[in-house]
């Protein structure tokens, strides 16, 4: 079984193959993912060993962004808004500049008396759960054609 150190060096390296930019920074991403350790656990026990299935998972995110899998479906996952949200490419990735838009919904429906909205072509739901989170009030519906992506 590998290191963390040993991990990472292969999979710095297997990135930077591919042309990934930031590929060590992206390898430490994704071993992070794959692990559930935060960076600092990560640096502090570079001897440290995965279990098989942190070894199998970090190994097939790793191929997956070699072959220029956007990183978040590698990962399976998006920071939107504060919140942790699934993604798979059934899903578009949360852009920054849509959390511009949650933040404006927000500042719209939360001095209304029973808010309510409907988001079609809700994706991963961020924008309907952000708004929802942060408007304990709410209420909303969300459509999407894609079968997958609900």
């Amino acid at each position: 079984m590998a290191t963390i150190a040993e991990s990472l060096e292969t999979a710095g390296a297997a990135l930077t193959a591919a042309e990934i930019p930031d590929a060590r920074l992206e390898a430490s991403s994704l071993l992070r993912f794959a692990t559930g350790k935060d960076r600092a656990f990560l640096i502090a026990h570079p001897e440290s060993e995965f279990n098989s299935l942190e070894a199998e998972t970090f190994r097939s995110a790793i191929n997956r962004r070699a072959s220029r899998e956007p990183f978040h479906y590698s990962a399976g996952n998006k920071e939107f808004y504060g919140l942790e949200f699934v993604v798979t490419p059934d899903v578009l990735i949360p852009r920054p500049e849509t959390e511009m838009l949650a933040a404006k919904c927000i500042e719209i429906l939360e001095n209304r008396e029973s808010p309510a909205f409907c988001e079609i072509g809700v994706g991963s739901g961020c924008i309907a759960v952000s708004i929802l989170y942060n408007i304990a009030a709410a209420r909303a519906v969300g459509l999407d054609i894609s079968t997958a992506a609900l």
